[in-house]
């Protein structure tokens, strides 16, 4: 039985591991797009939240709006990140003008990301022990992984940071600690697996594998949850939180790496 288990753990572990293997990796673009009618130079954008005339920005788009825009565009779409911009209308720059409020428009990808949350745990504190199901099928609880160092991230499909930081990781992170008792345990939050397991095979065919886990009834997200993705914990070898990381950022990778660095040596 004992053999079985030690087999068991070390599938999960050459599984997770597999993530930190990676070719070079094409990063992806942004793509402006103004008022769902034009694509915009990085320029362009420039200009216009300059006008004072932004009403919203919208990073992010659901597969159907990809799909729409697609046929609109082309190519250009492709893979590429999307950012949404949405000026005043004519009106409503009559209404700024006069002193009136205009009402910020907020769109569903926007408002998913949103959160008042603040992170459940601290560093310091131990983490919460959790077992959690992968896309290839094992399974790997977070108690096991003691005398590891983890990096436990929080993502999901709809979330271009997390896309972005993942296309970031392997050169940052993953390569670099490979060798080291380190595990990369990716969790995506709220979502079935079919989804995951689509997001998973594009960032393969780059060069990106990971091995992620489910969360679909958020149940491991509740017991981390904090403002919004991606969310960072860097865990010792005794489980105890020393880092924590929301949002994406070349800073907050290197941040990581130093954390990563004083654990390892």
């Amino acid at each position: 039985m004992k053999f079985k288990l030690l087999v068991v753990l070390l599938l999960s572990f050459a599984s997770l591991a597999r993530a930190q293997e990676s070719k070079e990796i094409k990063k992806p673009q942004r793509v402006y797009i103004l008022n769902d009618s034009s694509i915009v130079s990085e320029s362009e954008v420039k200009e216009i939240a300059q006008s004072g005339y932004v009403k919203n920005v919208v990073s992010g788009a659901t597969d159907e709006e990809r799909q729409s825009y697609q046929a609109k565009f082309g190519n250009v779409i492709g893979d590429n990140f999307i950012a949404r911009i949405y000026t005043l209308t004519e009106e409503e720059k009559q209404k700024k003008a006069e002193g009136s409020n205009v009402t910020k428009v907020v769109r569903p990808v926007e408002a998913k990301e949103a959160s008042e949350n603040t992170n459940a745990l601290k560093v310091g504190d131990m983490a919460k022990d959790f077992e959690v199901e992968l896309i290839d099928g094992s399974s790997v609880k977070l108690s096991d992984l003691k005398g590891k160092v983890v990096l436990l991230n929080f993502w999901a499909t709809w979330c271009q940071p997390c896309i972005m930081e993942f296309h970031e990781l392997p050169e940052a992170i993953l390569q670099k600690y490979k060798a080291k008792d380190f595990v990369f345990l990716p969790i995506s939050r709220g979502e079935p697996k079919e989804r995951i397991q689509k997001t998973v095979a594009k960032l393969r065919e780059k060069g990106i594998d990971i091995n992620s886990g489910i969360d679909t009834q958020e149940d491991i997200w509740k017991l981390y949850e904090g403002g919004g993705l991606p969310l960072n914990y860097i865990l010792d070898k005794e489980g105890v939180v020393r880092y924590v990381s929301m949002g994406y950022g070349e800073p907050k990778l290197k941040e990581m790496s130093v954390v990563l660095d004083s654990l390892l040596k």
